[in-house]
């Protein structure tokens, strides 16, 4: 079952009703969990498809690029990839120096996929999802709002 399917199955559910505070779209909080950690976003945008990756590329792509995302066209859908490294083994590199060094061979990454589809009501449905750190969630919490 993909996203776009799941979706379908929410759309006759009634909305959540505004609370108090800052709340975006649906009820829902902007994260403020810090640290790297999955996330999904649903949009529904009043333009075309055509339109929307364009505005993807223009304006998502460089905001992940200055976060060391690269990115990548699967099938369509925009995929952005992260490799970082992990403090701790820069610590143990430094300090059980020679044997530590090997820890630098380790490598984290982080991978986002952000899929641009004709929405069930006539626009665009951008869903984006993955893992990423909150800067980066945060981000994507924007475009609901």
């Amino acid at each position: 079952m993909t996203l776009l399917e799941l979706g379908d199955l929410h759309e006759d559910l009634p909305e959540l009703a505004p609370r108090r505070g800052k709340v975006v779209a649906r009820g829902r909080r902007a994260p403020r969990i810090p640290g790297r950690l999955a996330f999904v976003e649903r949009v529904e945008l009043g333009v075309e498809p055509r339109l929307a990756r364009e505005q993807a590329f223009e304006h998502i792509a460089p905001a992940l690029a200055r976060n060391g995302y690269e990115l990548s066209v699967v099938g369509g859908a925009l995929m952005f990839r992260r490799r970082w490294r992990p403090l701790w083994t820069i610590l143990l590199a430094v300090f059980t120096f020679p044997v530590g060094l090997l820890a630098l061979a380790h490598h984290g990454e982080d991978e986002l996929i952000v899929e641009i589809e004709e929405g069930p009501h006539g626009g665009t449905e951008l869903i984006a999802h993955g893992v990423g750190p909150l800067n980066v969630r945060r981000a994507f919490a924007t475009l609901r709002e």
